[in-house]
């Protein structure tokens, strides 16, 4: 018998090295992290009595009632003031009333009857400036943009012009037709107000929308020196760097945001965050990090919350699995069990039986991915594990018969049908092996090494003919 070329030894080891690599491929997933941050808003605002908001002078009839509620107006009684006003028509009003009540209204955030009252003011007098905005700011409030539009630019035309107006305008025009046409707006009630948060984030939130990340980095660098303890700002630094990639540095700002630990955080949100630094962690920072991070997502998590904690726990059992770091991903199994999470134990079975394979413990092995299949018979990762294990224990039936499955899952078809031709050629049956090796190119026909490989499956069977 002729010695076998080369070439045909480096067919075998091709092969097994494709599989191993379908197997062990996995990749942290940032593109589903939501990041909490703060959403542009609009203030309520205070009325306040002294503050030119009366525009029109009252009827003289009126002037009773306003001597009835000028001394609650100065105490801020502003439920009273409503209760007071309740007991009047609306109708029967002056605009300059009608205003006053609405204003009242919008104070009390009781938005549905402050549009009612200012509609009425701005349809008896147009021209009254004050009756305009405070529509516009309520039908913001109230969750309808498309009508607040109307009487702001009625308000621009009357003469308005300051900070509050053309940050309103702003977030009418990032609600309605996205980050460009709000930036300008922003930027003028930041002139006009340089101190004013809500513009701050109004222009940041927009400025990153917008994806102009050098403007958007050279104002948050300016808010961060003035305020370096504001948590809000290194998550919204945290959130530019993960929106260009940059993760590591994604990692340092969320982390001094966490230990800022902000009382205006929801748990959700803060679940959230901890996941994110959780993920962060496993790839650029400490995997004891990432583990501790993922025990605080446990502890902030609720029952609405478990498909979103369970959905990133497997993602990083996959990633330790890929990864071979067989201790982190135990004591990710003992995080699952110490924050008691039942439905996710059994979804943790891949993973599972990787880690028992890995400790040679092929008995747990195999039971778990019987179990797991028997609950996901479409698990291609699954099936092609089983089979991998039967063949290295010898049990060659078995493992034909679950490449057999996997190949009829397309995620899992070329590792299939590679890894029963490298089973055939381990036992010699080179013309079954060239079979299979030529379905895969069918399969994927961009693999045109696999050529070289049946070419020198056909010397063998030539040589040991």
């Amino acid at each position: 018998m002729q010695k076998i070329p080369f070439k045909s030894k480096k067919t075998l080891s091709l092969l097994v090295g494709f599989l191993f690599s379908h197997l062990a491929f996995a990749e942290i997933d940032y593109s589903a992290s939501q990041l909490e941050l703060q959403a542009p808003s609009i203030a309520v605002p205070v009325f306040n009595y002294r503050d030119r908001q009366v525009s029109l002078a009252i009827a003289s009839h009126e002037a009773g009632f306003m001597s009835d509620i000028k001394p609650l107006l100065a105490k801020q009684q502003y439920q009273q003031v409503a209760e007071a006003f309740a007991s009047r028509p609306l109708e029967k009003d002056s605009a300059a009333l009608q205003q006053m009540r609405g204003q009242v209204l919008l104070t009390l955030k009781r938005y549905d009857e402050a549009v009612q009252a200012l509609t009425a003011a701005v349809q008896q007098a147009p021209e009254l400036v004050g009756a305009q905005r405070s529509l516009a700011l309520a039908y913001i409030l109230n969750q309808q943009p498309q009508q607040a539009r109307a009487p702001m630019l009625a308000a621009i035309s009357l003469g308005a012009n300051d900070a509050a107006l053309f940050g309103q305008l702003a977030y009418l025009n990032l609600q309605s037709y996205g980050p460009w046409s709000a930036i300008a707006g922003y930027r003028q009630a930041l002139f006009l107000e340089p101190e004013n948060s809500q513009w701050q984030k109004g222009l940041l939130h927009a400025l990153t929308q917008a994806h102009a990340f050098a403007e958007a980095e050279a104002l948050l660098k300016e808010l961060i020196n003035k305020q370096p303890d504001n948590p809000d700002w290194w998550l919204q630094q945290s959130y530019l760097a993960l929106s260009q990639q940059a993760y590591s540095n994604a990692l340092q700002a969320l982390e001094v945001a966490m230990r800022m630990n902000s009382a205006k955080t929801s748990q959700i949100q803060t679940m959230r965050n901890y996941l994110l630094l959780a993920k962060l962690h496993v790839q650029y920072g400490s995997v004891n990090q990432a583990l501790f991070a993922l025990e605080q997502a446990t502890t902030r998590a609720d029952k609405s919350d478990s498909s979103e904690l369970n959905s990133n726990i497997q993602q990083l059992s996959r990633w330790f699995a890929a990864e071979q770091q067989w201790d982190a991903l135990q004591s990710l199994f003992n995080v699952v069990e110490k924050a008691k999470l039942n439905d996710l134990k059994g979804s943790l079975w891949l993973a599972k039986a990787q880690l028992a394979i890995a400790k040679k413990r092929h008995t747990e092995a195999e039971q778990l991915l019987i179990s797991g299949i028997t609950a996901e018979p479409s698990n291609g990762q699954g099936l092609l594990m089983l089979a991998a294990l039967y063949k290295d224990k010898g049990n060659l039936v078995d493992a034909i018969n679950y490449y057999q499955r996997a190949s009829t899952i397309e995620s899992s078809k070329e590792a299939a049908l590679l890894g029963q031709a490298q089973l055939e050629i381990d036992r010699k049956g080179y013309q079954a092996a060239i079979n299979l090796l030529r379905q895969v190119l069918n399969v994927n026909p961009a693999r045109q090494e696999l050529r070289a490989n049946i070419k020198n499956l056909e010397q063998l069977l030539r040589y040991e003919g």
